[in-house]
C-alpha cells in the first residue's frame, strides 16, 4: 500500500499556488506519444465529457500542460475535481481534521502498539515535525504527514499536482469548478477505516522509506502517458473481487471500489444534463479494471482516448480505438 493510496489526500494539506495555464509548449521537455493520460466519452446523442487521469504531486516540467489537454479543457463548461483546494483555505487542522481527532479524548498510543508509536514518533521527531498535541490524531492523519515530508524531501511538489494547476486554471477563466467529494466526504472516508488498516498505512509510512527516484519513476510514468505501466504502478488492485475480507480488501473497497462507482455515477450525470465537463481526478480512479473508464465502456458509452497527434513517434503508436455501443 506504499506511497499510493496516501496520494488520494494530498490535497488537504496544502495551500493554493498558480501555475502557467498557457498551452504554450516550448518549454517543456518532448514527451512520448501519447502524453499523459486523456479519455473523451460520449452518449449515443453526441454529449461529451472529458476523463483526466491526476497526480497529486508534480514538478515543474510538467506545464504547461500539452495543447491536447488544455484545448479539451477550454472547451469545457466546468471542472470537476475531488476536491478544491479552497476547501481548506483559512481552517485550522482542528477544522480540517475534526473527526481525525479521537472523540474519547484519548490518544494515539493508546490505540497502537507502543513499537509504531515509538517508531513514528522518532521519523517525525527527525523531520522536526512531532509536537505532542499531535498525540489527539489517528493514525492515518500521522500517516499523511509522514507521506508528504517524504514526497517534499524528494523533490516533488504537491503545489505542483496536477488538478491543483487545472483549479488555478479554471479560476483564471473563471470556469465553474464542482466539487466531485470534497473535504468532508474524503474526511469521513478516512475515519471510517478501521484502526487495523490506519495502524498498517502508519507501518507504512515509517518502515518503508522512501527509495531514491521512486517519486520520478511515478512522474515520468504519469507524464509519457504509458498507461500499462502507470496502472501496474498505481493501480495494481482494481477490480479484485469485494468479498475480499482482508485489510487490504476493506482499504480498496471504501477508498478506491466504492469511489470509482460515484464518479462513475457522476460521469453519467454529466452526460445526461448534456454538461461539458472537465473530470480531473487520480489516475488509479480513471485507469485499470473498475476504474471509471472501464465502468462507463462497460455502461456502452463511446470512449476515446485523446492525445497529440503531431507528436515526434505518433507512427509508431497503436491506436487503441473506440468502444461504441448503444447506451442503454
Amino acid at each position: 500500500m506504499k506511497r499510493k493510496i496516501i496520494a488520494v489526500l494530498t490535497l488537504i494539506m496544502l495551500c493554493f499556488s498558480l501555475t502557467a495555464c498557457s498551452s504554450d509548449n516550448t518549454s517543456s521537455p518532448e514527451s512520448y506519444p501519447p502524453g499523459p493520460i486523456l479519455y473523451e466519452a460520449a452518449d449515443s446523442d453526441g454529449d461529451t465529457i472529458w476523463l483526466f487521469g491526476s497526480i497529486h504531486s508534480g514538478m515543474d516540467y510538467f506545464y504547461p500542460l500539452p495543447d491536447y489537454i488544455m484545448n479539451a479543457f477550454n472547451k469545457s463548461e466546468a471542472l470537476a475535481v475531488e476536491m478544491t483546494v479552497r476547501s481548506t483555505e483559512g481552517k485550522t487542522a482542528q477544522e480540517i481534521y475534526g473527526n481525525l481527532i479521537y472523540s474519547d479524548n484519548s490518544t494515539i498510543d493508546e490505540h497502537i502498539y507502543k513499537d509504531t508509536y515509538d517508531a513514528a514518533v522518532q521519523l517525525l521527531t527527525n523531520y522536526g515535525i512531532y509536537k505532542p498535541e499531535m498525540d489527539r490524531y489517528k493514525p492515518v492523519v500521522w500517516s499523511m504527514i509522514i507521506e508528504n515530508k517524504q514526497a517534499e524531501e524528494a523533490g516533488v511538489s504537491s503545489e505542483l499536482g496536477v488538478d491543483r494547476h487545472l483549479e488555478s486554471c479554471a479560476v483564471e477563466s473563471k470556469k465553474e469548478i464542482i466539487e466531485i467529494e470534497g473535504l468532508q466526504a474524503q474526511t469521513d472516508l478516512l475515519a471510517s477505516l478501521s484502526d487495523e488498516i490506519q495502524e498498517s498505512l502508519l507501518i507504512n509510512s515509517v518502515s518503508n522509506l522512501p527509495i531514491e527516484g521512486e517519486e520520478e519513476v511515478l512522474l515520468d510514468l504519469w507524464y509519457n502517458g504509458d498507461e500499462e505501466e502507470l496502472i501496474n504502478y498505481i493501480a495494481p488492485g482494481n477490480g479484485q473481487t469485494e468479498d475480499d475480507s482482508s485489510a487490504n480488501g476493506e482499504y480498496h473497497k471504501v477508498m478506491v471500489t466504492d469511489r470509482n462507482i460515484r464518479m462513475t455515477q457522476f460521469a453519467e450525470k454529466a452526460l445526461s444534463d448534456g454538461k461539458k465537463v472537465f473530470i480531473c481526478v487520480g489516475a488509479a480512479h480513471v485507469l485499470g479494471k473498475g476504474g471509471i473508464v472501464d465502468r462507463l465502456s462497460e455502461k456502452g458509452y463511446t470512449i476515446t482516448r485523446i492525445f497529440d497527434e503531431e507528436s515526434e513517434g505518433f507512427e509508431d503508436y497503436e491506436d487503441l480505438g473506440e468502444i461504441d455501443f448503444i447506451v442503454q
